[in-house]
């Protein structure tokens, strides 16, 4: 029996990648920013000197987004790589977010808020 769904499947892939940047992985590997840091810890101590400055937990996101796409272009109906790509974006995005934050030395946003960029000219008051 095929299972019809109201939702484009495109947001279908977005609501499984929440799921899984959103759910249980926390408890089992810590937050995103304790595990992509301590990834970024392991890398940048591996490559030593090679690479000036280190990695950053924004730059951990990319290089996850990177494998993914790496692994798409060997196979690009591998689903569940596209699904985990939206997940490496998402969390690369809350690491930015955090990021931007710590270098304003300001409180770091909860998990509800983003910081708002804004375009274009101030409005007249």
């Amino acid at each position: 029996m095929t299972k019809y769904h109201s939702k484009p499947i495109r947001v279908q892939a977005l609501d499984q990648a929440s799921a899984l940047i959103a759910g249980d992985r926390d408890k089992e590997y810590g937050s995103p920013k304790e595990n992509f840091d301590r990834f970024r810890t392991m890398v940048n101590a591996y490559l030593g000197k090679r690479i000036e400055g280190g990695l950053t937990a924004t730059d951990v996101s990319a290089v996850l987004s990177m494998l993914k796409l790496s692994r798409l272009a060997h196979d690009p109906n591998k689903l569940d790589s596209w699904r985990d790509l939206v997940g490496y974006g998402a969390l690369g995005f809350e690491m930015a977010a955090l990021e931007a934050v710590e270098s304003v030395d300001i409180q770091s946003p909860t998990e509800t808020t983003t910081p708002v960029r804004r375009r274009g000219r101030p409005r007249k008051q």
